[in-house]
C-alpha cells in the first residue's frame, strides 16, 4: 500500500490542478458584464459638448454645452434582449434557447437604469414610449465586451446616453380660454331710448307753449 500511496496522490493532485484550471478557465470566459443607461431631460434646444461620450465610455461631466447641469429623467423604460447576427443577410435576430435573454430596466430618480450579470455577447437596447418623450431613440445594438479603437481595453461596462427629446411645455396645448365678455364702464351707454323720449316731451312741450302765448298776443 506504501508503494502505490505516492502516485495516488500525485493523480488525485493532478485531476485537481485540471479542474481548478478548468474552473479559472471557464470562470474568465463566464465574467459578468454591465449596461448602464444614463437618461437626461433633454429637449430640442439643448445641445451637448461635443466632447460628450459615444464610445460606451461613462461621462465625466453631465453638462450641456452651455455649462448648464442636466436634469435626470426617472420611469423610462428600457428593454434588453440578447441578439445575434443573422446568419445570411444583414440585421439581427433574437436569441433562443438557453442562452435567451430578455429584460426590462427603469430610470430611477436619478436617471439611471443599469443591469448587471450579462454573458458575453450581443445585445438590443430599446426605448420604450413614454408620456413625457417627444420621441425615442432608435434600437441600439452593442457587444459585451465592446471593442475599443487604438488597442484599448475593452470595456465591461457600457455607458449609454439617450438623446431622444422630451414634450416642451411650449408645445403642449394650451387650454382654450372662455369668451368673456368686457366689463360695463360707461353706465347706460348704448341705451339711449330714455334720453330721447325726454328730450322730445320737452320740445313738444316748448312748442306748445310758445304758440299759446302767440294765440294770446294775437287776440289782445
Amino acid at each position: 500500500m506504501k508503494k502505490h500511496g505516492f502516485p495516488v496522490l500525485m493523480i488525485f493532485y493532478l485531476v485537481f490542478l485540471l479542474v481548478g484550471n478548468g474552473s479559472m478557465a471557464y470562470g474568465a470566459e463566464n465574467d459578468s458584464y454591465a449596461i448602464s443607461i444614463q437618461k437626461y431631460k433633454l429637449d430640442d434646444a439643448t445641445s451637448l459638448p461635443k466632447d460628450f461620450p459615444q464610445d460606451g465610455s461613462k461621462a465625466t461631466k453631465v453638462l450641456d454645452a452651455k455649462g448648464n447641469a442636466l436634469a435626470p429623467l426617472a420611469g423610462i423604460h428600457y428593454e434588453i434582449v440578447r441578439v445575434t447576427p443573422v446568419s445570411e443577410g444583414s440585421g439581427f435576430q433574437v436569441v433562443e434557447g438557453v442562452e435567451a435573454f430578455a429584460t426590462t430596466i427603469v430610470t430611477d430618480q436619478s436617471g439611471l437604469a443599469r443591469i448587471d450579470g450579462l454573458a458575453q455577447g450581443m445585445y438590443r437596447v430599446t426605448e420604450r414610449n413614454a408620456n413625457t418623450l417627444k420621441n425615442v431613440m432608435e434600437p441600439v445594438i452593442l457587444e459585451l465586451p465592446l471593442p475599443q479603437p487604438d488597442g484599448k481595453a475593452a470595456l465591461s461596462e457600457v455607458y449609454l446616453y439617450p438623446k431622444s427629446s422630451i414634450v416642451s411645455k411650449t408645445n403642449e396645448p394650451t387650454p382654450s380660454k372662455s369668451k368673456e365678455r368686457l366689463p360695463q364702464t360707461s353706465g347706460n351707454i348704448g341705451n339711449y331710448h330714455p334720453f330721447v323720449y325726454v328730450s322730445l316731451v320737452i320740445l313738444i312741450m316748448g312748442g306748445l307753449g310758445f304758440l299759446s302765448m302767440k294765440q294770446k298776443k294775437s287776440t289782445q
